[in-house]
């Protein structure tokens, strides 16, 4: 069970990855929320800025087909890793 700090963690990372696709003009796709547990999970596990930004790019690109550089994932992955 997560604690109220993890699952206030959780929701702000959700509310990033929304911001972030808004601002490249991404709609936000309901099945994303499905890949934001692994994103969570290599946060909580102290992961490294590049690991957090080579999983987000890898679901935009792969899994979302969401074609974003690997620039905008690590700028994202920066602001969850400072969390």
């Amino acid at each position: 069970m997560l604690t109220a700090e993890q699952i206030a963690v959780f929701e702000q990372i959700s509310e990033m990855m929304e911001q972030a696709w808004d601002d490249v003009e991404i709609v936000h796709d309901i099945e994303y929320e499905d890949y934001l547990p692994q994103i969570f999970s290599l946060k909580e596990n102290k992961a490294s800025v590049e690991s957090i930004a080579q999983k987000i790019f890898q679901i935009q690109n792969q899994r979302c087909k969401y074609e974003v550089s690997l620039a905008q994932c690590r700028h994202v992955a920066e602001k969850i890793n400072a969390l």
